[in-house]
């Protein structure tokens, strides 16, 4: 499995701006449903600070770089954010869910 996380802060008067593009990310996500996908999106509950994970299984590729919503939300984050923010590639090692472990 591949794990990409994008971590960033902006200001409190721009939080629901990106919100709502990441509400885009993920309904377009939802409509193309691309298999071995998975996309997380959290926010801090007292601060502008934003965590996207998106997760592949092994073979699948990234389907954000073919959504005009994901290059709109890149494009949002940097100049709400002060800057680009890449995503940092991670290594899973381990995970628990009910009913299953890995």
């Amino acid at each position: 499995m591949s794990v990409q996380i994008v971590r960033f802060r902006t200001d409190a008067a721009h939080a629901a701006e990106l919100e709502e593009s990441i509400g885009r990310v993920l309904a377009a996500l939802a409509d193309a449903a691309p298999a071995g996908v998975s996309y997380t999106a959290v926010r801090a509950r007292e601060s502008p600070e934003f965590l996207l994970m998106l997760a592949l299984e092994e073979g699948i590729a990234n389907p954000l770089p073919e959504l005009p919503e994901a290059a709109a939300l890149r494009t949002l984050i940097a100049q709400r954010a002060g800057g680009p923010v890449p995503p940092v590639a991670m290594q899973v090692i381990g995970e628990y869910r009910a009913g299953e472990a890995r």
